[in-house]
């Protein structure tokens, strides 16, 4: 507790700016590392939604179902490469900005939002299988997790 004649001390002596620059930095580092592993940054989001603002009305989300790869085993990195081969722009870019998943369980393909034109061009690839329109299914049961 500070005493009568003692005073508040300012804010710059409970802080060191440089280090709060350094750890604004090291921040910023460790987001855009995250964002290059796992997804798109937000600067590529915000130019995505901005480049496709007009195409949002006609875009829908289709799971994409393609042949497997003719080698056996691919890593991640080669499957979505793979994928991204079927996209009507293959680029990283485009690829980050619209699609959403990539199954590799089940069956071979991927989910994205698509305009019907460039579903299309896609369904014209040699190894498509098929598109299925994404849906949300409601369950008709109440008693889901209920004993019997």
């Amino acid at each position: 507790m500070l005493s009568d004649d003692e005073e508040e001390p300012s804010i710059e002596e409970y802080f060191n700016d440089e280090e709060d620059k350094k750890y604004e930095v090291r921040k910023k580092k460790k987001k855009e590392a995250y964002d290059s592993d796992y997804g798109p940054s937000e600067d590529e989001l915000e130019k995505a939604q901005f480049s496709f603002e007009s195409d949002v009305p006609k875009m829908k989300t289709y799971i994409i179902q393609v042949a497997p790869p003719k080698k056996a085993h691919l890593d991640q990195n080669e499957l979505r490469k793979w994928y991204r081969s079927f996209l009507p722009d293959n680029s990283e870019e485009f690829a980050r900005s619209r699609m959403i998943y990539n199954y590799d369980t089940a069956f071979t393909g991927f989910a994205v939002r698509l305009t019907p034109e460039e579903l299309k061009e896609i369904e014209k690839k040699e190894g498509f299988l098929g598109a299925y329109p994404d849906s949300v299914h409601h369950l008709d049961s109440p008693n889901i997790g209920e004993a019997y």
